[in-house]
């Protein structure tokens, strides 16, 4: 996660917020599928809600690849 954060303001009511760094999905579902990290613990670590890990691999769509086979040989 990126740590650059930028201010920013609204001219039309004057409330000021700060730019949260967008996830990297990518690094995201690998911490969560290869190195078998919780929601928890990827919250902790990114600094933000369960429900937001959660978001976020949900949007992450997932490829699957089905073999069809033409010959089966059956006994």
């Amino acid at each position: 996660m990126k740590n650059d954060t930028q201010l920013y303001k609204c001219y039309s009511c004057g409330k000021q917020f700060i730019d949260k760094p967008i996830f990297d999905t990518t690094q995201l579902w690998q911490e969560y599928t290869k190195g078998k990290q919780t929601y928890l613990q990827l919250a902790q670590k990114y600094n933000c809600s369960v429900k937001t890990i959660q978001r976020k691999l949900d949007a992450i769509k997932i490829e699957q690849n089905y073999i069809q086979v033409l010959y089966a040989n059956v006994l």
